[in-house]
C-alpha cells in the first residue's frame, strides 16, 4: 500500500508535516512492515512487530503513559469525516475529549509517527483511508504500541483507527475509545 504524499495540503502549503509511506499489508486490515520518508524532518522511519521501529538507524518506542486522562492524542477530520452530522461529530468528540490534550497534524502517518516515537500517546481517527494509516500503524507496533483498524462501509479502504502505547491500551478499551 503506498501513499504518495499524506498531508498533501500541508505540503502545498507549508502548513505541517508531510510523508511518502510504503506498507506491506495482509489482507486489507493487517499492516506488517512500514516505511515513511518524513519530507519535512528529512527522515526515514521503519518498522513491524518483528523487527521493531527505527527513525533512521536509532530504534524508538511507544510512551509509557497509562492513564487516558493526562494523556496526548493525535487524530484529525478527513475529507470523508460527516462534520455536519451532530452525532457523529459529537461521538468523536467524546472520545478524544478524555484526553488532556488533543492534537491535530494534518497527515494520519506523521501523527502515528509521533506516537511510534513516544511524543503524543495516541492516535483516533473516523472514515481515513488505509494508505494514510498502514505504514504508520506497523512501524507503531514495531516501537511497542498496540492499534485496531475496523473497516468501514462505503469503500473497503475505510477505516477507524485507534492506536497507542501498549502500556495505554486497557484504559483505551475501559472508556469505551477502542
Amino acid at each position: 500500500v503506498v501513499d504518495p504524499l499524506d498531508g498533501s495540503m500541508n505540503y502545498l502549503r507549508g502548513a505541517g508535516p508531510s510523508a511518502i509511506s510504503v506498507a506491506l499489508v495482509k489482507g486489507l486490515t493487517t499492516p506488517l512492515f512500514g516505511v515513511v520518508f518524513s519530507l519535512g524532518r528529512g527522515t526515514l522511519s521503519w518498522g513491524g512487530a518483528d523487527v521493531g521501529a527505527f527513525l533512521d538507524h536509532s530504534p524508538i518506542h511507544v510512551s509509557e503513559a497509562r492513564r487516558v486522562a493526562g494523556s496526548i492524542v493525535c487524530g484529525g477530520f478527513p475529507a470523508r469525516f460527516r462534520t455536519g452530522d451532530a452525532s457523529v461529530l459529537n461521538q468523536y468528540c467524546g472520545m478524544i475529549g478524555q484526553f488532556s490534550k488533543v492534537r491535530m497534524m494534518g497527515s494520519a502517518t506523521c501523527s502515528l509517527l509521533m506516537v511510534a516515537e513516544g511524543r503524543v500517546d495516541a492516535y483516533i481517527e473516523e472514515e481515513i483511508m488505509l494508505w494514510d494509516v498502514a505504514a504508520g500503524l506497523a512501524i507503531v507496533e514495531g516501537a511497542g504500541g498496540t492499534w485496531s483498524l475496523t473497516p468501514r462501509s462505503g469503500s473497503p479502504y475505510q477505516c477507524r483507527v485507534t492506536a497507542a502505547a501498549a502500556s495505554l491500551w486497557e484504559d483505551i478499551q475501559r472508556n469505551g475509545i477502542a
